[in-house]
Formats: C-alpha cells, sequence, structure tokens
C-alpha cells in the first residue's frame, strides 16, 4: 500500500489561472513545465535552506495529462455543484509538519492577497493506494 498526503488550497477563484505560481511560491517547488520559477525564487531567498531542503525531498511530482511533473493540481473540492475547480492540492511522500503547514498556509495567503485571490480555507488528507503483483503468463 502506497500513501500520500494532499495538501488542499480552497480559493474563491478557478485555479487553473494560478496553482503553479502558488505552489512554487508557498513551497518552492516547481514542474517541469518551470512555471512559477519566479515566485520559487522568491520562496528560496526568504527561507533557509534546510526548509528549503524539507519541501524539496517530501513533495510528490505527479504527471498531467500530457506527462510533464508537476507538484500541484487543480482540485474540485466540492464535486456536488459541479465542475468548480476553486482548489488546488500539493501532493507530499510524507505527512507535512506543523512548520511546512503553517508556511504553506502563510505564504498561500500572501499570495492570494497579492492576486485578489480569496483563501477561502485549507485541507489535510491521506491517499491511500493499494498496488498488486499479478503475474503474467506467456
Amino acid at each position: 500500500m502506497c500513501k500520500s498526503y494532499l495538501f488542499i488550497i480552497n480559493t474563491d477563484k478557478y485555479a487553473g489561472n494560478f496553482e503553479r505560481e502558488i505552489c512554487a511560491y508557498s513551497t518552492g517547488i516547481i514542474g517541469d513545465c518551470e512555471v512559477g520559477d519566479k515566485q520559487a525564487d522568491d520562496f528560496i531567498e526568504t527561507f533557509n535552506k534546510t526548509i528549503c531542503d524539507l519541501f524539496e525531498r517530501n513533495i510528490e511530482h505527479r504527471p498531467d495529462d500530457h506527462g510533464c511533473y508537476r507538484p500541484v493540481e487543480i482540485y474540485n473540492n466540492n464535486p456536488n455543484i459541479g465542475n468548480e475547480y476553486n482548489s488546488l492540492v500539493i501532493f507530499f511522500e510524507e505527512q507535512p509538519t506543523q512548520d511546512m503547514i503553517a508556511i504553506m498556509k502563510n505564504r498561500s495567503i500572501e499570495y492570494g492577497k497579492l492576486n485578489n485571490i480569496k483563501i477561502l480555507g485549507f485541507e489535510l488528507k491521506s491517499e491511500e493506494t493499494i498496488v498488486k503483483t499479478i503475474d503474467i503468463i506467456i
């Protein structure tokens, strides 16, 4: 069984317009597409190497529909309402520490204020995947 952690940021706007930038601003991590490099640089200049390394070691990158690996994706946190992707999710291989969560919360709120995005709240969820080996008969 594989376990991952999902740090979810709920906003008042469609997250597809800024999810990579807010992730970079809040964690210092960018994906293969390199969107958010300016925001990641700001994070790296603000925090010490130990904090940056902690995020680097624990954030999980997942492929999008085009095979581009990214640490974040848009998230529909209200499926009963419809296709409202006003949230984003940052993936972690291990549960983020309280210090990491505090940094991400504070930086997300700061980014929101700078970009006219209202942060509505945060959630931390765990995700478990069962992986089974199946013998293939040739």
